[in-house]
Parts: structure tokens; sequence; C-alpha cells
């Protein structure tokens, strides 16, 4: 399942944002999905397999530091161009996430697809008596009271947004002072990046940090009843599949104030609630992605600079940028002894901010890998909650037709819904995402 070795690690990539849509992911052939697999099955892989993507990752760098070590006595120090290639391979495993997501998305809409001709033939045969369900006064049905809210996919993909722009700057949640200025003062003095200041940013990691988070992304399916807690990884994908359905664990007695008869044969005649859902839900998973990969070459900017072995020419353009204007202004009176000493301050501050670069790169990853396990998994839950939503919808239908009540005659024609393996009526054929 890993997707790196060892010479993979620190190798290059290419800048590279999200482009594709619905349609192009339907039509991309390198997009391959088992169509036996279920689809929850299919999802639970995709989170294993980012997650020993992620170890794999880590633990090349712990091997990398090692090496360092053993061969020099000394701690690693990230130059530039280790520290860009850190960045690289991060956004490289958040691409590989992305695949993930859209193997999902394919999978989910290929199933849609192969109920979709056979839906609409049993709506065109069978519409006069479903639409006669109002006659029926004892009817029940065996099932749950779906609580998908598109509104709340947006929501929760924002949690996680704030979260990675957060870890991005490393601004500590309600804090006066950015980790980022206690990381270069270190609480020993202006840019002295001491091991203290270093471990305090990935303490924030502890303390619960990752159940919280995902609590925090289940109270935004407030409507289903999701809220607020501590869950493990399993617990989240047990309790969010809960909320998407009003809350109840198992299936409960339906009665005329719980079945919406036209909702549901309009979604099983054009697919409208499903189309939507998909949309809503895709349209922010996307943009959670590109924000990231946007963080990422943001974060890359921001931690590395040139050599910190080295003085150059843009290291003493930058210098003497900082010394403009103020008490510590550089005049035609400054000597070249108080320039030199400034570029030298200058460069043994970017060796201490090299040395603990990778404190900051541990802990931004580690929100991103949790972001995106987060992420996976509403998918596959949101996804697979679709799925067995429309199939309710068939076989309470189906009930409909077959009822007989105290008041008319049963009707006793087969009502075949099973799969079409080549429908006709492509699920896709009438939408249009912006």
């Amino acid at each position: 399942m890993g997707i790196y070795s060892g010479s993979e690690v620190f190798g290059p990539l290419q800048e590279f944002y999200i482009k594709d849509t619905l349609e192009s992911i339907m039509d991309d052939p390198s997009i391959t999905v088992n169509e036996d697999d279920d689809l929850m099955y299919e999802g639970l892989m995709s989170v294993a397999a980012i997650n020993e993507n992620y170890n794999s990752l880590m633990r090349h760098i712990g091997i990398n530091e090692l090496q360092a070590i053993e061969q020099t006595g000394q701690e690693f120090v990230y130059t530039e161009g280790v520290l860009s290639s850190l960045w690289n391979t991060l956004k490289k495993f958040v691409l590989k996430v992305w695949d993930k997501i859209k193997g999902l998305f394919k999978h989910f809409i290929m199933i849609i697809d192969s109920y979709a001709k056979n839906d609409r033939d049993f709506c065109n045969k069978y519409r006069k008596q479903i639409m006669a369900y109002h006659n029926i006064s004892d009817f029940t049905f065996k099932g749950y009271k779906w609580t998908i809210y598109t509104s709340e996919f947006g929501k929760a993909c924002t949690v996680l947004d704030n979260e990675t722009k957060k870890a991005h700057s490393n601004t500590d949640d309600g804090a006066a002072t950015s980790t980022k200025t206690e990381f270069e003062t270190g609480g020993g003095g202006a840019d002295t990046y001491d091991e203290k200041a270093a471990n305090k940013i990935m303490e924030r990691f502890e303390d619960d940090f990752a159940e919280t988070l995902r609590g925090t992304v289940l109270s935004k399916f407030e409507k289903g009843k999701g809220k607020a807690g501590k869950y493990s990884a399993e617990e989240f994908r047990k309790e969010l599949g809960y909320a998407l359905r009003n809350g109840e664990e198992s299936k409960e007695e339906l009665d005329d104030k719980d079945i919406d008869v036209h909702q549901m044969f309009e979604d099983l005649y054009t697919s409208k609630d499903t189309k939507k859902a998909i949309k809503e839900l895709y349209q922010p998973t996307k943009k959670h992605i590109d924000n990231t990969i946007k963080l990422i070459d943001q974060a890359d900017k921001d931690h590395v600079r040139n050599q910190p072995q080295t003085i150059t020419d843009d290291d003493k353009k930058r210098v003497a940028n900082d010394h403009t204007s103020g008490a510590n202004r550089w005049d035609s009176n400054t000597t070249d002894e108080t320039k030199n000493a400034a570029y030298e301050a200058d460069r043994k501050k970017r060796v201490k901010r090299a040395k603990y670069t990778s404190k900051v790169y541990a802990y931004f990853s580690k929100v991103v890998h949790l972001c995106q396990e987060i992420i996976i998994t509403m998918n596959t839950v949101v996804l697979n909650a679709l799925k067995e939503r429309s199939r309710q919808y068939k076989a309470c239908l189906t009930k409909i037709v077959h009822h007989k009540s105290s008041n008319e005659s049963a009707y006793t024609e087969s009502a075949d819904y099973g799969y079409q393996s080549n429908p006709a009526d492509a699920f896709l054929g009438n939408i249009a995402f912006k």
C-alpha cells in the first residue's frame, strides 16, 4: 500500500493544483475501481493506505536523521534542498489521498449508474400506483429517517481548512502570541530558536487533539444529532453514519408522516437529490485538498531559504532591507564590519531555524495527515449513506406498489429492482457542474 521508497522520499515534484471535475474523473482510465468491492470497504482500505503512506514518509525521514547522527555525531541540519523535498513529498502524499477520493466518487457514480435505467423503468411502470399512495391509510415501512443535509458538508470541510491553516501559520488557538513568534524568540531572547520552543510546537498535537478535532467535524452534522466530543477513528465513522440517519443505530417503523413519496419517486426517476448531494460533497472536498496543497507550497517558501552555511548576495539584500529605517538604519557611514556582522548573525539564525524546522514540519504534517484521514472517512460514510438511501427509496416504493390496504386491492405485478450493468441512461447524462 505504501507509495514511497527510499529514493522517492526526497525526490522532486512538479507544482500541481486540483483541476479535476466529476466528468473528467469518470473519463479518466487511470482511475480504476473494483466494482465488486463494497463502497465502505473501499473507503476503509483507502484510510489504511494513507496511514501506511504517512508512516512510510515519517519512517524514511527518521532513518535519514539517524544516519546523519551515526555518521557525523551531530543532528541533521535541514538545508534548502532537503527542506524543499520534504514539503514536496508532503504534497505528493496529499495528492495520493486525492487519488483515493477520486476513486471513491467514480465507484459511487458507477454504482448509481447501474441502478439508473432499471429505476426509471420501474417509475414509469408503476407511476400510477405510487402516486395513489395518499389513499393508503395503514402503510408502514421499516427504514431510516435520512438526515443528509448537503449544507453540512461544507461546514465540516471548513473545520479542516481552518485547522490546517492554523498549523501552517503556527498560531495557537486563543493565544495572543503565535507559535511562530514563540519559536523565533524561544523564551530566551529574540531569534534564539531554542529546542524548548520547538518542542512546544509538538506538544500541541497531544492532549486528545485528533479525537477532539473529529468531534468538532461531527458537530457540524447537527441536524442528524451529530455531537462534539472526543472520538477515535472508528467511533467517528460510526457516529457520522448515525448522524446521517437521524441519530438512529438501527431501522425503525416509518409511517405517513415520515414518507415523502414524491421526493423518493423524483430521486429514483431523475437522481435529483443524489446529484445535488454529490456536487455539494465533491466541491468542498476538492477545495480542501487544493487549499492544503497551496498551504504546503507556501510553507515551502516560508521555511526554505538559501543554504545557511553560506551568505549569498540575496541574503545581503534581504538583511540590508531590514536596515532601511529606525535606530538600526544603515547609511553612508555604516562600516563593512557592521554589515558583515549583521550578515553573519542572520546566517547563524538561519542555521538554528533549519535545525528545528523538522519539528515544525512534523507538526504541520501530522495535522495534514489527520485532516486527510477525516475527509476521506467523511466522503466514504456520506457516499455509502447516499447509496443506502437510494435503495431504501426503491424498496419503500416497491412495497407501496404491492401494498394491500383495507380499501384497495393489491398490485401483483413483479417489481424487479436489481442491478443493470450497462445502463442506457447514464447517471451523469444531464448534470452540469460549474
